[in-house]
């Protein structure tokens, strides 16, 4: 699997719910690359979420807001 393909699925994963740590060592899996002890926390992952997610977000974010909004509160 090229570098590309593997920084997306593991921004698929952790955006599906996966855990920084998990997505970094199935990432590494699918390079074929030992796991490391400095990136047994996901920090890997977490970077990639820094650099890539801002530009992935903008496509998909809100520029307007809609007609009506309903706002609700509980204590």
């Amino acid at each position: 699997m090229d570098p590309v393909r593997a920084q997306a699925a593991a921004l698929v994963a952790v955006g599906k719910g996966q855990s920084y740590a998990a997505a970094a060592r199935r990432t590494r899996s699918l390079q074929a690359r030992a796991p490391t002890r400095a990136d047994g926390g996901g920090q890997l992952v977490a970077n990639w979420v820094e650099v890539f997610g801002p530009g992935i977000l903008a496509a998909h974010a809100e520029h307007t807001w809609p007609d009506t909004l309903l706002l609700d509160s509980t204590d």
